[in-house]
């Protein structure tokens, strides 16, 4: 599994988190039978992280 303390990019470990979210749901676009389908749908977070070293920005 790959360090997520570090960018993925250029291996620098000066990285700022500027957008999360929690619970956000993995699937878009999909129509769900029911309203409890969709509850119970796989969800996710996004962490999105932003690089010092290289300027990528990438989800944690």
């Amino acid at each position: 599994m790959a360090n997520k303390n570090i960018c993925p990019i250029c291996g620098v470990d000066r990285l700022t988190d500027f957008f999360a979210v929690k619970d956000i749901p993995v699937h878009v676009c999909i129509l769900f039978d029911t309203q409890e389908d969709a509850r119970r749908a796989p969800k996710g977070d996004i962490v999105l992280t932003y690089c010092h070293g290289c300027g990528f920005i990438f989800n944690r």
